[in-house]
């Protein structure tokens, strides 16, 4: 359904890297980039989701939509900022998942497999 909704209404695509990080408070987020390396000393730095390490990355053509399909797959892991709930549209709406085996299971299925 995701992918659908993203075709039918024709929105321009952006290549990138899509990442997979711990934070600090060991949870995982997954996000994306044009570019990474840059990203990484940004990711250190911030309050609510802030890293301590990427885990793994992957080269995409459409990092949108793989990062709204990741997301999508891992929804029942979805967990709250690292300093929990402070404004409304954290609920429910954070980057950030349990670090569990089932993530890295679904990160690992959807990463294409000629990288």
């Amino acid at each position: 359904a995701i992918e659908d909704a993203l075709t039918d209404y024709g929105r321009s695509t952006t290549s990138g890297t899509v990442y997979l990080a711990r934070c600090v408070n060991g949870k995982l987020k997954i996000g994306i980039s044009t570019n990474i390396d840059r990203r990484k000393e940004d990711l250190k730095n911030e309050e609510r989701n802030q890293v301590i390490d990427i885990v793994d990355t992957f080269e995409s053509d459409d990092i949108t939509k793989n990062e709204a399909v990741l997301h999508e797959l891992c929804a029942s892991y979805k967990a709250n900022g690292n300093n929990g709930v402070r404004w409304l549209q954290e609920c429910g709406n954070s980057e950030l998942f349990t670090d569990c085996v089932e993530v890295m299971e679904i990160w690992n299925r959807y990463k294409p497999k000629n990288i």
